[in-house]
């Protein structure tokens, strides 16, 4: 068994690509008929969304969760919210639990969001995650992909 887990996963998939690829398409070629037709209007028009897209794209590849298990606790980054990892020493956390939920019920999407039932929420794929409540009764959500691991790691180090 690993003494310690360390993941980080992305908001962005590259499967999300697949929906930005017709858009894209479509602008392009009615960019072409813009230019031969000299219609400065479609020009500005599609360049403005083509250009959007890509924004959109590259801004989706920014947020990622990094997250590690060890025997010190458990710490994460969310970029770009923080800049130094956030971290719960054992003694701190009151309660932890590996939870299944649906982020656009519950959270109502990804990213940095609150749930008044999970707390503050770090979610970057969907389903699975660990929900720590500390001393003081904050609760915050983790998305994990390599539950199994948590768990082991948890049940090792954990004093509860």
């Amino acid at each position: 068994m690993t003494k310690e887990l360390k993941e980080t996963t992305k908001l962005f998939q590259p499967v999300f690509l697949i929906s930005f690829i017709p858009v894209l398409l479509l602008f392009t070629v009615l960019l072409g008929y813009g230019i031969r037709e000299n219609d400065r209007i479609i020009m500005i028009l599609c360049f403005t969304i083509i250009t959007l897209n890509i924004v959109v794209l590259t801004l989706l590849q920014i947020p990622k969760l990094t997250l590690v298990v060890d025997q010190d606790g458990i710490q994460f980054k969310y970029r770009p919210y923080h800049r130094k990892s956030i971290h719960y020493a054992w003694a701190e956390i009151n309660t932890i639990e590996l939870i299944k939920f649906d982020p656009a019920m519950e959270f109502k999407g990804w990213g940095r969001k609150f749930s008044t039932h999970y707390g503050v929420g770090y979610l970057t794929l969907g389903g699975k995650g660990i929900r720590i409540t500390d001393k003081n009764d904050n609760s915050v959500t983790l998305t994990i992909s390599n539950v199994k691991s948590a768990e082991q790691l948890i049940l090792l180090y954990s004093p509860f």
